[in-house]
């Protein structure tokens, strides 16, 4: 096996983590002071060691096994546990996500994203047809959004949609697909609003567009809002803000922990925020450029998820959309999540180290 080299952008995906883990974790002491909460932070610790190393064990095993012969039965299981979990996963708030465990609860679609991403990118990195395989993954992903959407989680479900569509708009060279497929999607999503949502799901849409109508629904993203906006330049200082230690926001710790952060270290903190993930983001688009085959479509895998989640966390915190749920990688508290992103995390550290091995042998049959 010939060695590994670390490059530039190994080290800046390093830097980049290891930032926003420590920022997250730091957001999350505060984010629960003054609540019922305030073992996560601990918790959280252990879930980050846990990160750490699935970060490690990713990149040694994309290192030495075949990756193909581990697709297959990791679909079939990624199915199986989604179907499992509609029957005897725990119901919380009126969803069903998460398998009740000794070490908390564990949400299977959350370590299915980056199953996806090494299915997708083996697929796509092994065919020139690219209309054919675009057919394939998206019988593939039906199943699993299908699970994900009667969980209820709306959120998530997006992410597979949001996948596989920069999978194929990255593969399809001719335009005029992509302008059926466009059509196509906005169809979809006018029959999902008329007959996939659940009512709540309904309100919350229509509460964005229209807040006078629905109050209650739209209080989360009011007191968001009122939050980021009273920070200021400097904010009000770590475990200082008003709306925090007050209770304003519910899912202070999950669904809207940036609010907390916004509030507390104001516009010159939240600069920091963006220029972290502005070069993470950066750094995944010039792997998209210089790497060829699997790792090329590694790459894309990992912007597309990292990308819908941010833009919909953030969105959603400052009022520029709806509520989905989505979690904030590397902020929102939650143990599969940390350890969802620390495998992808490990997935684009394996992309970014200098490789002169060819692409057939890192994806033989």
């Amino acid at each position: 096996m010939r060695k590994r080299k670390m490059t530039f952008k190994t080290v800046g995906i390093l830097i980049n983590y290891s930032a926003l883990t420590l920022m997250g974790y730091l957001n999350l002491e505060s984010a629960v002071i003054n609540s019922k909460y305030t073992r996560l932070p601990l918790l959280q610790i252990t879930w980050i060691i846990v990160a750490i190393s699935l970060i490690i064990v990713t990149v040694l095993l994309l290192e030495r096994i075949n990756i193909s012969k581990w697709l297959i039965p990791g679909y079939i299981l990624s199915v199986t546990l989604l179907f499992l979990l509609l029957l005897v996963g725990e119901r919380w708030g009126g969803s069903q996500r998460w398998f009740s465990t000794p070490i908390g609860g564990l949400q299977p679609s959350e370590f299915v994203k980056p199953f996806m991403v090494l299915l997708y990118s083996y697929i796509y990195a092994n065919s020139y047809n690219t209309a054919g395989v675009s057919l394939l993954n998206l019988f593939l992903m039906l199943p699993i959004a299908g699970l994900i959407l009667s969980e209820p989680d709306l959120g998530t479900s997006i992410v597979f949609v949001f996948l596989i569509l920069i999978y194929y708009i990255m593969a399809e060279k001719k335009k005029k697909r992509l302008l059926f497929v466009f059509i196509v999607i906005v169809l979809l999503v006018l029959l999902l609003y008329g007959f996939g949502l659940k009512p709540y799901q309904k309100e919350r849409i229509t509460a964005f567009f229209d807040p006078a109508k629905n109050p209650d629904t739209y209080y989360h993203t009011q007191q968001s809002i009122t939050m980021v906006a009273s920070a200021g330049l400097y904010g009000k200082g770590y475990q200082r803000g008003l709306g925090n230690l007050y209770g304003y926001i519910p899912a202070d710790h999950t669904d809207f922990v940036l609010a907390v952060y916004a509030e507390e270290e104001g516009f010159l903190g939240m600069i920091v925020f963006y220029s972290l993930w502005l070069l993470m983001f950066s750094i995944i688009l010039s792997l998209i450029r210089q790497r060829t085959g699997i790792k090329k479509w590694l790459s894309v895998g990992v912007f597309a998820i990292f990308f819908i989640q941010f833009t919909v966390n953030v969105g959603m915190v400052i009022g520029l959309l709806p509520v989905t749920g989505l979690p904030l990688p590397f902020f929102t508290y939650g143990g599969s999540s940390t350890a969802s992103n620390a495998i992808i995390i490990g997935i684009l550290l394996w992309a970014s180290l200098n490789d002169d091995r060819r692409v057939e042998e890192l994806i033989k049959l």
